[in-house]
């Protein structure tokens, strides 16, 4: 056997048990596709028909290490439409793959061993090769998830690999050929098997980043409402302040503060207390536009950031706390009971009111807690003023008995 021929199968036998290290490793991973274990299983038996070429070759019985080569391409080839049918989420009949692989192996062993004929084990083995593997370049040409190159340069080699192995039976007669076709051969299932592993690397690589990205969106995000919580705002106020332009543009900061919430809470329940979060945390996001956010920062208060105010655009403020206070007292059926809440507000503005986020809330938290006191003035100033009406009325009405 030529040093060269040697040299290309004890690299390909590296590269088969390599990808199967590398399968076997990320099948069970989350976030990982069905269909590795069975492309695992591809390169363990192309490594097994590498090995068999060159064992069978220096034990000098190369006619059965070549039968073996072919017994093994025709698991190959089974092994690696039945993953990829997986991978790609297409529904095929897998039961009679390995139906029509197990006969064609049948055939194969008959017509290699017991009765050696060179024309039937060659057809069987071309005719199941070929079409597994053109098949399986066709559910990767037909599915929506052959976008990226990698996925592209695999449908290529399948398609060639199909081919090639058509015409195994044509080529393998002529000696000036039969090497030249099996190095073909070796190059195209390898180059498969090469770009399969890339795949799931890529594919394993976009799933963390995803999972990764979904975390750090969580940890951002009030469970309940689905507002941003307080860590969503840190980063929110801090890529609005970096790209704020400081000479044309403000941002301003609302904190609202949620009236009568607590009593609803303690008579109606939490679950009650919930749904009406919900619901104002609904309000004020139909509110704000597209660059705008909305915040929960615990309890019944909420903070909303107002991203690229002009300088003559700030009516846009004092309309949006006007629209905010109507929405917020709108009344709230939840279990045919009516609940009603009001919203005190506070205001700051970046820069004018201060440079952190934390001075920001600092200032709006001072001034809507001034709006809270005065409503609590002006609610016990009628209070008085009604107990003060009634007192008066009261003689009248005991003179009148």
């Amino acid at each position: 056997m030529p040093l060269l021929f040697q040299s290309i199968l004890l690299v390909g036998i590296t590269c088969y048990l390599l990808s199967t290290l590398l399968f076997v490793l990320t099948k069970d991973m989350p976030k990982v596709r069905k269909g590795i274990s069975w492309w695992a299983l591809a390169s363990v038996t192309g490594a097994a028909g590498y090995f068999a070429l060159l064992f069978c070759g220096n034990m000098g019985i190369p006619a059965q290490g070549e039968a073996l080569y072919n017994l093994s391409l025709i698991s190959w080839a089974a092994f690696l439409l039945i993953g990829s049918s997986q991978w790609l989420r297409k529904d095929i009949n897998i039961r009679l793959v390995l139906v029509i692989s197990t006969l064609s192996t049948v055939w194969v062993m008959y017509f290699s061993f017991i009765q050696p004929v060179f024309l039937p084990a060659a057809i069987a083995t071309a005719v199941t090769c070929g079409v597994l593997t053109l098949y399986t370049g066709w559910l990767f040409l037909s599915s929506e998830k052959t976008k990226g190159s990698e996925t592209k340069a695999l449908i290529i080699v399948l398609f060639i690999s199909g081919l090639h192995a058509l015409d195994y039976p044509i080529l393998r007669p002529h000696e000036s050929l039969a090497m030249a076709g099996i190095i073909v051969c070796i190059i195209a299932s390898l180059t498969i098997n090469i770009i399969l592993a890339s795949i799931v690397i890529i594919q394993f690589k976009k799933s963390m980043k995803n999972s990764e990205r979904h975390a750090i969106n969580m940890a951002m995000q009030d469970p309940l409402t689905g507002l941003k919580n307080r860590l969503g705002l840190i980063k929110e106020f801090n890529k609005r302040v970096n790209s704020t332009n400081l000479g044309q543009q403000r941002v301003a900061l609302i904190f609202a503060d949620l009236d009568n919430f607590k009593t609803i809470n303690d008579t109606y329940g939490h679950e009650d207390g919930d749904q009406v979060l919900c619901t104002i945390a609904e309000r004020i996001q139909s509110l704000i536009r597209h660059n705008d956010v909305a915040v929960r920062i615990g309890g019944d208060e909420f903070v909303i950031l107002l991203a690229d105010i002009k300088p003559n655009d700030w009516e846009h403020i004092p309309k949006f706390i006007s629209r905010l206070i109507k929405e917020t007292g709108e009344p709230i059926t939840i279990k045919q009971c009516t609940h009603q809440v009001g919203a005190s507000i506070g205001l700051a503005v970046y820069p004018k009111d201060g440079e952190h986020l934390q001075d920001l809330l600092n200032c709006a938290d001072s001034s809507m807690y001034l709006d809270k006191k005065m409503k609590k003035s002006t609610k016990q100033q009628n209070i008085s003023l009604t107990s003060a009406t009634n007192s008066l009325t009261c003689p009248t009405e005991t003179l009148s008995i």
